[in-house]
């Protein structure tokens, strides 16, 4: 499998035990890898998730078919999921992200989160992690998506 063909796409790649993760990607030299990882593999990286090609099992290029989420099947997938059930810290690392597509989609499970109990996240950290992005962001469509959503979980903080 000759990863560099997918840099910079989006790209929905399945692993090894059967995971399901979309979007847009970056290809990672072995090389590079090794430097700020230790490990001596290339991997497609996207967001803060690596996929080393051992842990690989297939990879698709996502187009978008005019749906409602553009390139993507569902509002959030499995990295977004994942990026709840570590934390705070790393949603606050994914909201400061770049990539308005993925931060419109993490914010997407944080609404579908609000009153499930599912995470174990402190509602006012999220309500002022959520003003800083929609005080911050370039993305306008991702500060106005924010700014609701802050509202939202200030209300829920009690």
């Amino acid at each position: 499998m000759e990863l560099t063909r997918y840099d910079g796409l989006c790209v929905r790649v399945t692993d090894v035990d059967g995971n399901v993760f979309d979007g847009n990607c970056r290809h990672n030299s072995a090389e590079y890898d090794f430097h700020e990882f230790g490990r001596d593999e290339e991997s497609l990286q996207i967001e803060s998730f690596l996929f080393y090609k051992s842990d690989i099992a297939v990879v698709q290029v996502l187009e978008d078919r005019g749906g409602p989420w553009g390139k993507f099947r569902d509002r959030w997938g499995t990295l977004e999921r994942m990026t709840l059930e570590e934390g705070l810290d790393m949603v606050e690392y994914a909201l400061d992200s770049e990539d308005g597509e993925h931060v419109l989609r993490l914010l997407n499970c944080l609404e579908d989160a609000q009153g499930t109990g599912e995470y174990d996240l402190p509602r006012g950290a999220v309500a002022a992690a959520l003003r800083e992005t929609a005080r911050t962001h370039g993305d306008a469509a991702v500060r106005a998506r924010a700014a609701a959503l802050a509202k939202q979980w200030a209300e829920s903080a009690g």
